[in-house]
């Protein structure tokens, strides 16, 4: 709708000055075009918000130059077209500083929600180029206040003028450099919010610590507990967009996680290894208690019983081992030659109740058997 006001307008003014022309009178085609030119421009500069007093006067105006071209009364409409161009510059430097604060401000909100999202360091070349724009911006912000607070100490009209409209130019250079900084900031945090769940995933290592300690600690240490609410917190805080919040504490609870893992892993190891040993003897006792007479009365039997006694071996030197690991402060590696040893030893004391269990029938069997040998000596025939 405005936009065909002003092309009426225009429009109102060729053919006015067409009709002036063809009767030998001058037109102010020029004031005419300064004044709507600067309204336009006061428009931009906000004045609808900050100067609409000052913007409706010089909209007026224009209206009645336009009024008094139509009544070929040249010298009303010169004066009134230079009344609204001088109320439209009025509007434009009511407005303008007010407006560039409002670019500047919705600039540096967009950089700091950029920064919670920690563009900073994950989109550092969109999020850099923000904040060097707004500091272009602030540049010229500021010789444009200067600019503008000079002017009215120049002498004569043309140079205040030229030095005024120097000062909306720069101010409207200041506002575009803020615009294209919140752009910017605005990239930046978009692609940093789409590292969200890298960054979650790069997480892995502390999780496995975690579980490491909770399993060496078997559920008992509440540090575990306080360190993974930790860590699912700052997750939390990441998924949600806070990225740098949520980041800013995770070399802390890697940390942490690093130090739960090393005490907690050390007591686990001189756990195993104590029931490395008790496994191992306890084997060696259930191996020792066989009768060697039985078990030399079976090929069979000589040969689980030698594979037991390979295995009781083993064990032996898997329980060597890791009290030799754990010496080393190997505690991991300690942890796994004792569950070694444990293992084995388990093995073999099935092996040796299965062997028993054999013997035991065995021995039934032969007594059966001499009994009916026996009874059939007694026969009489």
């Amino acid at each position: 709708m405005k936009s065909t006001q002003r092309k009426i307008l225009s429009s109102f003014i060729i053919l006015l000055a067409g009709f002036f022309i063809s009767c030998g009178a001058e037109l102010p085609i020029e004031e005419l075009s300064d004044a709507k030119n600067s309204i336009t421009r006061a428009k931009s500069a906000g004045a609808e918000k900050y100067a609409p007093s000052e913007l409706e006067e010089a909209r007026k105006n224009l209206l009645t130059a336009h009024q008094k071209a139509s009544e070929e009364n040249l010298t009303e409409t010169k004066k009134s077209a230079l009344y609204a161009r001088a109320k439209a510059l009025d509007a434009s430097e009511k407005s303008f500083p007010s407006s560039v604060d409002d670019a500047r401000k919705e600039s540096s909100s967009s950089i700091e929600s950029a920064e919670e999202a920690y563009a900073s360091q994950l989109a550092s070349e969109p999020y850099n180029t923000s904040v060097q724009l707004r500091k272009e911006g602030d540049s010229l912000r500021e010789t444009a206040d200067r600019t503008l607070e000079s002017y009215p100490k120049e002498s004569g009209d043309d140079a205040k003028l030229r030095m005024r409209l120097a000062a909306f130019d720069q101010y409207e250079a200041s506002r575009q450099k803020y615009a294209d900084s919140k752009k910017a900031a605005d990239e930046s945090k978009v692609l940093a919010l789409s590292q969200k769940q890298q960054l979650i995933d790069s997480f892995a290592d502390i999780d496995k610590n975690l579980n490491d300690a909770d399993k060496y600690a078997e559920g008992k240490d509440p540090e575990v507990s306080e360190t993974r609410n930790r860590l699912d917190s700052s997750k939390s805080k990441i998924e949600e967009g806070k990225i740098k919040e949520g980041y800013s504490e995770i070399d802390d609870i890697r940390k942490k996680s690093g130090e739960l893992v090393a005490k907690n892993i050390k007591i686990y190891a001189e756990k195993q290894k104590e029931l490395a040993k008790q496994s191992v003897a306890s084997a060696t006792t259930r191996l020792a208690s066989f009768d060697r007479n039985k078990i030399n009365s079976s090929r069979d039997f000589q040969v689980s019983y030698q594979r037991a006694e390979e295995n009781l071996k083993a064990a032996e030197e898997s329980r060597v081992a890791a009290e030799d690991l754990y010496s080393s402060e190997k505690y991991e590696d300690s942890i796994s030659r004792s569950e070694e040893a444990i293992r084995l030893s388990r093995i073999l004391v099935d092996q040796a109740t299965e062997l028993a269990e054999r013997i035991e029938r065995k021995a039934t069997t032969d007594k059966i058997a001499g009994r009916d040998t026996k009874t059939e000596g007694n026969k009489k025939y």
